[in-house]
Formats: C-alpha cells, sequence, structure tokens
C-alpha cells in the first residue's frame, strides 16, 4: 500500500487524514499544496478536485478523509479501531 495525501496547510480534514494513517501505522507521502507542488500545478493535474485533502492508493483515487475512513475500515488492517 502506498498511499500519498495532497494537502494544505491549516486543512483540518488533512491532519485527520494523516492522524488515521498514522494510528493504523500506515506510511504515506505527504505533498503540501503550494510548498511542494503549486496550485496551478495541482488544478491543473487534478482538475476533478473540489475540497483536500486528496488522497491515492498508488495511483486509485480514494478521495477525502471520509472516503480515507470507509477504505480503512474495508482493509484488513491491524490498528486501532477510527
Amino acid at each position: 500500500m502506498n498511499i500519498t495525501i495532497y494537502s494544505m496547510e491549516g486543512c483540518g480534514h488533512c491532519v485527520g487524514a494523516k492522524a488515521a494513517l498514522t494510528l493504523k501505522n500506515i506510511d504515506f507521502t505527504e505533498i503540501k499544496v503550494p510548498h511542494d507542488m503549486t496550485t496551478a500545478d495541482f488544478v491543473e493535474k487534478f482538475p476533478m478536485a473540489r475540497s483536500m485533502p486528496l488522497i491515492f492508493d498508488d495511483t486509485h483515487l480514494i478521495g477525502g478523509l471520509q472516503e480515507l475512513q470507509s477504505y480503512l475500515l474495508s482493509k484488513d488492517l491491524e490498528g486501532v479501531t477510527l
């Protein structure tokens, strides 16, 4: 499982997504917009994005925080229940 989170500073849902993955002991890569990627590049790459965070498992779109929670619950993962 290779999780990538596109996040923004001051985003509560971004903090929640990272916390959920940390509780489940799942490593993830965080790409901070606009620090690691410009906002313009983010919008060009992901024109469908309407909110943050934007989370992927490899190249499969998971979605945001709520979708991540459902995704984690659907997996047979060890760790803390969300």
